[in-house]
């Protein structure tokens, strides 16, 4: 990511401040990358993604419509 497309998602979600970078931002960026084959460059599109939990919303939510 650039650094400008980096600002558009910590400013469009600044709670992402508070999260934890081993404990919630890199388990969502490899599951991003590796389980759903997406660029990491779709976060500025949706950054809203990195508030989801990804236990609770994001993996259920995938495997109910038939990604995984």
């Amino acid at each position: 990511m650039r650094n400008s497309e980096i600002v558009k998602v910590l400013t469009s979600i600044t709670q992402v401040f508070s999260l934890s970078l081993e404990g919630n931002l890199k388990p969502k960026y490899k599951y991003l990358v590796n389980e759903l084959g997406n660029e990491v460059r779709s976060l500025t599109k949706y950054p809203m993604y990195l508030s989801l939990s990804l236990d609770q919303r994001i993996r259920p939510r995938h495997m109910f419509f038939g990604f995984l």
